[in-house]
């Protein structure tokens, strides 16, 4: 995590280390948005447009 803060360059193995098992934020925002959701569907919908879009963003 400190090569990270640093902006330095991390092994091809801890870049797929924090793309998948490290990394629980987009779990915990399902989690959050499910949870306090009145309209489940339309909830879902928009969460995961959100997430298509931050992803598209980061590609």
């Amino acid at each position: 995590m400190a090569r990270l803060a640093k902006k330095e360059a991390i092994s091809s193995s801890d870049e797929l280390w924090l793309d998948n098992e490290a990394n629980i934020i987009d779990k915990e925002r399902i989690l959050e948005a499910l949870e306090s959701a009145s309209d489940y569907e339309h909830r879902v919908a928009r969460l995961m447009m959100t997430l298509l879009l931050a992803k598209l963003k980061h590609s």
